[in-house]
């Protein structure tokens, strides 16, 4: 056969292998925004009937379903700035501007205590914080504030287990959960790589860094620090570089070393990806630091050559707006089947007692709503991206 025959075929090969994972995308996506919608309408309209919405486009007199429109795309500013409470992701994440365990008043009190309960609900059946309250059986979870991994086991080769970089003691719970998953055989894979931002780490987030385990002065220095210390690795002072494939020549810094994990011998990179300074916020305000997309961008360079699945690691509520981003970057560029993976914080769902009777209570829920909205945004956008195709 030809060489140009032969670059037809693969040409050809590649468009059919992208038209499929195009479409699964689109299913996936779309299955995802008529879930989500069927669960975020109902706490819209609870919100709606509890409080006084700032600046709300809705008319506080009408249903609420009687004034959405037909498809979400056309709902989700207005959806957005109801429940959003980041200023379009402008603050970072615990800058929420709202609490509902305010206690103004008895009566004030009863309303966030029902707002707090929609929003467990709605954050139990989409998946973004534990069905029930719980405590992990290994006493190093536990330690850590994790539950049993609820991870299903993956039945192909998977490429690497790919771990965004976070705050405090996020890095260590997640590197602790791709560890055990290996451990238990729930995933097939000889790699872990974690990346890593440089945004510098304050002494208030040093301080929720718990001992043995140490903190560092950039994100890149947590991750780094938590594979470390996890595994009793060290990756020494030496760093390898290559390009990234975003901003304009930007370049990422490289470690990489090898440890046991099971019956396994395991390599463990560790990646400082740059952030592209040209970015802006949603206010328009340049970018101080990578986002997740360009953390996961960052590791192309490494599993391109190597076949199989992804696992993209996260924990707690965290994790769906995440796996989206992984499925954007993996599945539609790479066509490869991502499998997201995140242990659920014990602290998140918890029982108190009222009356006499046993409550299922929430931490933080204004950041959890925060992130169901956000993560609703965010596949409203990849649906019509894709419809758009």
């Amino acid at each position: 056969m030809s060489d140009q025959k032969t670059r037809t075929l693969e040409n050809t090969r590649e468009a059919t292998e992208s038209s499929h994972a195009r479409e699964n995308l689109r299913t996936f996506v779309n299955e995802e925004l008529d879930r989500y919608s069927k669960k975020i309408i109902p706490l819209l309209t609870i919100r709606h009937d509890l409080f006084d919405v700032n600046q709300t486009e809705y008319d506080p007199g009408l249903p609420i379903v009687e004034q959405l429109y037909d498809h979400p795309s056309n709902n989700i500013d207005f959806m957005h700035h109801d429940l959003g409470l980041r200023r379009g992701n402008v603050l970072n994440y615990h800058e929420t501007t709202e609490h509902y365990d305010r206690g103004h008043s008895a009566e004030f009190a009863e309303r966030d205590r029902r707002y707090r309960q929609a929003i467990l609900e709605t954050a139990q059946d989409l998946g973004f914080i534990s069905p029930e309250p719980s405590v992990a059986t290994n006493p190093l979870d536990r330690s850590l504030g994790i539950l049993d991994s609820t991870f299903e086991k993956v039945s192909e080769p998977v490429a690497a287990i790919v771990i965004n970089g976070a705050a405090g003691m996020a890095n260590i719970k997640r590197m602790r959960d791709a560890i055990r998953n290996i451990e238990s055989g729930a995933i097939n894979t000889n790699r872990i790589i974690l990346s890593g931002g440089t945004r510098p780490v304050g002494d208030a987030e040093k301080g929720r860094v718990k001992p043995p385990y140490r903190a560092g002065d950039t994100e890149f220095e947590l991750t780094r620090n938590a594979a470390e210390d996890l595994l009793g690795i060290s990756f020494g002072d030496t760093f390898d570089t290559f390009s990234v494939e975003y901003g304009d020549g930007l370049v990422a810094r490289h470690q990489s070393t090898t440890a046991a994990i099971g019956d396994r011998v395991v390599t463990i990179d560790v990646v400082e990806a740059p952030f592209d300074n040209t970015r802006t916020l949603d206010d328009g305000s340049p970018a101080k630091r990578i986002n997740t997309e360009e953390a996961f961008l960052a590791v192309n360079p490494i599993i391109e050559s190597i076949p199989g699945a992804i696992v993209m690691e996260s924990h707690d509520t965290w994790a769906p707006w995440q796996n989206l981003i992984a499925h954007k970057i993996y599945s539609l560029t790479q066509g490869r089947n991502v499998y997201p993976a995140a242990p659920f914080n014990e602290e998140r769902v918890y029982t108190i007692e009222d009356n006499g009777s046993e409550v299922t209570e929430i931490t933080a829920p204004q950041d959890v709503v925060d992130e169901i909205i956000k993560t609703y945004k965010q596949l409203v956008q990849m649906s019509t991206e894709l419809q758009a195709d």
